[in-house]
């Protein structure tokens, strides 16, 4: 970002018509604060049946068993089927990776207010 400091997106959109629900930086990885995110989207736009994501965290741990993580049980309860893309595959969620992109690029790109 600006200011030079590592962000952290956490972007929750719809893969069909790439609507983005949320786009919040972070400075640090926090389950509390994630799941602060997905409940105030749940809450305003209703639970999806599915939520598809990579397998980096806070979604998924190749670690781990079936790559769940903590934030993934939560899905599990609110009863919201993990789909992991398959790792090293970022092309098998495309659309949500080009939206990183041109998010990053946009903001690497502002200039600062004088």
């Amino acid at each position: 970002m600006g200011n030079k400091i590592y962000c952290h997106p956490l972007t929750i959109a719809d893969s069909k018509s790439r609507f983005v629900f949320t786009a919040k930086g972070h400075y640090k990885e926090s389950l509390q604060s994630e799941k602060s995110e997905f409940t105030r989207v749940f809450r305003k736009y209703g639970i999806p049946k599915q939520m598809h994501t990579d397998n980096g965290s806070p979604f998924g741990s190749v670690a781990a068993i079936q790559r769940f993580t903590r934030l993934s049980y939560w899905f599990i309860e609110l009863g919201i089927m993990p789909v992991f893309s398959d790792s090293a595959h970022p092309e098998q969620n495309g659309r949500h990776e080009r939206m990183h992109r041109d998010l990053k690029a946009a903001c690497a790109n502002l200039q600062p207010m004088i």
